[in-house]
Order: C-alpha cells, then structure tokens, then sequence
C-alpha cells in the first residue's frame, strides 16, 4: 500500500506540473500569436503601419522568453526568436509576402511549443 501512494504522489508532481505549463505555454504563445495576426490584419487591409505592433511583439516575446526559457527547449526558442525577428524586420507593404511567409512560420513553431513540451511516451522516447 505504501509503494502505491508513493507512486501516485510521484505521478501526479510530474502531471500536473505538466498540465500547468502546457497551459500556460498556450495561453502566452496565443497572445503572441494575437499580435503576429493583427500585423496581419493591417498588411492585408493596406492600412497605415503602425511600428507599435512590431515593438509590442518584440517586447512581449522577450517577456515571455524569460519564463520560458525555465521549461522550454533552448534550440526551441532560438528558432522563435529568429522568427520574431524575421517578422519584425519584414513588417512593410513592400515586404508583405516575406512577413507573411515569417509570420506563418512564427504561428506554427508557437502553436507546436506545448505538444513538444508535455511529458508523454513519445516526447521521452
């Protein structure tokens, strides 16, 4: 009975830590996401370019980057980094189908983070 409760306490400290930070990982990687789509969003409506977005994705990411870099894979947030900057630089009507290009890129390495994070058979294999 013993060894049973220790395994049960063993398993939930790894399981719910886990469930914590994929949900937070979601939660902050879809503000981020947010952002990149309301870059978007302006780009494609041929509004006036705001720079303010651009900052405000910059400084949220390294915001964010601070608690992430705790939990996340160091190669992982190197390639959102890159991405980051790629869509920072590329964020002008000249350059519209590269930041497109880069903000797609951006979307699909945030919205993976939490799958390749969590604690499963296959993450551990």
């Amino acid at each position: 009975m013993k060894e049973i409760v220790i395994l049960i306490v063993v398993l939930m400290l790894v399981f719910i830590p886990n469930v914590l930070f994929r949900k937070y990982l979601e939660m902050s990687g879809n503000e981020l996401i947010q952002i990149v789509n309301e870059m978007k969003d302006n780009l494609e409506k041929d509004l006036e370019i705001d720079n303010e977005y651009a900052q405000k994705l910059k400084k949220d990411f390294i915001e964010k980057e601070k608690i992430w870099i705790l939990i996340v894979d160091h190669d992982m947030l190197d390639e959102i980094e890159y991405e980051v900057e790629n869509c920072v630089a590329q964020y002008s009507k000249e350059g519209i189908r590269d930041f497109i290009a880069s903000a797609n890129r951006l979307r699909d390495e945030i919205e993976d983070l939490p799958k390749r994070e969590e604690v499963s058979l296959a993450n551990i294999l």
